[in-house]
């Protein structure tokens, strides 16, 4: 990926592509891990900004699944405990809502999406915006709703009506 990018001749997505599988495949230390997600990353936005690359969509989108600024890791006060990171999950939570949208309309893709913004609530309760909260939670279908994600929307629900920003470390969703 490194040598790509020197030679300059390759093409974003290429670039992007390499990155990915330097993430995926080295895991030799944290920093070369954690370079080679954020370039990964910053190197197929700018390819799919330039044109409607489905194949660039998809890597973004186990991209941004994996970042730790956003999913599962938005539950962990230790991983996120600033509200700059917080910020951060909402935008990768909104990118990923987004490819969801761009892709054909299943069942799994439902309840995928219901996951997502079911985590999306999570950060904005965690940063007090318990308006946000509530209207996202309302705009969730009910009959979209299944067995999988009905105890963390009932749980969510709860604590965002009362107001309660409080985290307590448990397993989180996976998407």
């Amino acid at each position: 990926a490194r040598f790509y990018e020197l030679v300059g001749e390759f093409s974003d997505k290429k670039i992007g592509k390499a990155y990915f599988d330097a993430y995926f495949y080295d895991r030799s230390s944290e920093s070369i891990t954690k370079e080679s997600l954020q370039k990964s990353i910053r190197y197929l936005e700018k390819t799919v900004k330039t044109k409607n690359d489905e194949e660039a969509l998809d890597y973004l989108a186990t991209l941004y699944s994996e970042t730790e600024e956003f999913l599962g890791f938005v539950y962990n006060n230790d991983i996120l405990s600033t509200e700059k990171k917080l910020e951060q999950a909402i935008i990768y939570i909104d990118k990923y809502i987004s490819y969801l949208d761009s892709i054909e309309n299943t069942e799994d893709k439902k309840t995928e999406k219901i996951r997502a913004l079911l985590i999306k609530v999570e950060a904005n309760r965690r940063l007090k915006r318990f308006d946000e909260a509530e209207k996202i939670l309302k705009n969730i279908p009910l009959k979209d709703i299944n067995k999988t994600v009905k105890l963390d929307y009932d749980t969510l629900k709860e604590k965002v009506k009362s107001k309660n920003s409080e985290v307590i470390q448990y397993f989180p969703l996976q998407i």
